[in-house]
């Protein structure tokens, strides 16, 4: 089982060793980097907020996070972790958001207060009336925010981690860079959601 400096129900354990399994070894090597990164302040952490972003693309759906620490006395770790992922098998609204809960467990920052914003009107939509009939992404995300105790998810429509992440998603869609996962979230989610 999962070791965290938190101690989590068995349940949770058991989906942060699922999402670890899910990760290629390089992924995981740069989310440990992260995990330690963020450990290294677990005394002084006040809250989490995290911008997550999807947009359409020809047939797919790119996404992407930012993630912030804040830390006691005004300090921040602005950019503690960030990912992007491309979903061009299911096209689902949801996936960025799938994303970024899966590495905010795996970091062990789940149980801390957390604010998703959210630059979608389709997410925040989704989200408001959650159809998890037949839908395992849709499922494995309302199974993830079920663990979150103390998450608030809000609109982000403006600002300078809107404008931030606009941008970014803007060069990863013209092929600029090429940080982006492609990934197959049904399969992930049913991974997540087996019994």
């Amino acid at each position: 089982m999962t070791t965290a400096l938190f101690e989590y129900s068995e349940e949770v354990c058991v989906l942060i060793d699922r999402i670890a399994k899910s990760f290629s070894t390089k992924m995981l090597e740069r989310m440990k980097e992260k995990r330690t990164r963020i450990q290294g302040h677990s005394k002084d952490i006040v809250n989490v907020a995290v911008t997550v972003a999807s947009q359409p693309l020809y047939q797919a759906m790119l996404g992407g996070y930012f993630l912030q620490v804040n830390l006691t006395s005004s300090k921040t770790l602005k950019m503690a972790s960030e990912g992007y992922c491309l979903d061009e098998r299911n096209c689902h609204s949801l996936s960025s958001l799938f994303h970024a809960l899966t590495h905010l467990y795996y970091l062990h920052i789940n149980h801390l207060p957390i604010t998703l914003y959210i630059t979608s009107p389709k997410t925040l939509e989704l989200l408001e009336n959650l159809q998890t009939k037949n839908d395992p992404i849709a499922q494995a995300v309302e199974l993830l925010l079920k663990h979150l105790p103390h998450v608030t998810i809000s609109p982000c429509l403006k600002g300078i981690y809107f404008e931030k992440m606009q941008t970014k998603l803007y060069r990863m869609s013209s092929r600029e860079i090429n940080e982006i996962m492609c990934l197959d979230f049904k399969i992930l989610s049913n991974n997540l959601l087996r019994e």
